[in-house]
């Protein structure tokens, strides 16, 4: 579940436009970002998983939850279910996650 969820991630990633986010060694992917090149970088300095094309880092998910330079665009709609939904104990709520 959690692959497909990076996958799905990964997948709007791709549809954002390329800004200059994540410059230096620090934004660079492994690779060394050769143009065309997708990759999912596991960061265990920065406790992240940085998702990186052509080089550049255009999101992120760490314990703040998910940054993205630019836009996302989505065909549905976005709902707040607050913490409970990965942390029952965190609001008092039951887990909706089946």
């Amino acid at each position: 579940m959690r692959r497909l969820f990076l996958f799905g991630l990964l997948g709007i990633c791709l549809t954002l436009p390329r800004a200059g986010w994540g410059e230096g060694a620090a934004g660079m992917a492994a690779d060394g970002g050769k143009p065309g090149s997708v990759e999912i970088v596991e960061d265990q300095e920065a406790k992240a998983f940085r998702f990186m094309i052509d080089g550049r880092e255009v999101a992120r998910i760490d314990a703040i939850g998910l940054q993205v330079r630019d836009s996302i665009g989505y065909g549905g709609a976005i709902t707040d279910v607050g913490p409970g939904r990965l942390d029952p104990a965190a609001d008092g709520a039951e887990s909706h996650h089946e």
